[in-house]
């Protein structure tokens, strides 16, 4: 009789775990797809600042060269024109490979959740059939 009674409380410690593991499990799901989301926001704002990047890039191709001789101050002014957008580019080029690399640490993190979510789901399978015996 002690026997079947410890069984009775064995199985509901089981169904509490599982409920509890279930729950876990929901919040897992919900967190990768919110670092999908994330991860597609970071695509879309990479796509934008290569685009930003490259029409910087034509319009330094474009850019007015002078036709004429310049004078000291309009020469620096020039130089420190071409300076300003050649820095612009740069930082931009830069933000491309920084989103690049958080876009590749969202998938990693994806990676991870999803062996938790599978190995959460492994156990969950096992601790049910010892429920079911």
């Amino acid at each position: 009789m002690k026997d079947s009674e410890l069984n009775g409380k064995d199985k509901n410690t089981i169904k509490q775990i599982l409920k509890i593991r279930a729950q876990k499990e929901s919040k897992l799901r919900r967190k990768i797809s919110d670092v999908k989301k994330q991860k597609q926001e970071l695509k879309e704002q990479r796509q934008q600042t290569i685009r930003e990047r490259h029409n910087l890039i034509e319009q330094i191709r474009n850019g007015s060269v002078p036709s004429e001789s310049l004078g000291h101050s309009e020469l620096s002014e020039f130089k420190l024109q071409q300076a300003k957008q050649y820095q612009q580019e740069r930082e931009l080029a830069e933000k491309v490979v920084s989103i690049q690399q958080e876009i590749h640490e969202t998938d990693n993190t994806i990676e991870q959740l999803n062996r938790e979510v599978l190995q959460l789901v492994k156990d969950q399978e096992k601790l049910q059939a010892v429920c079911d015996e």
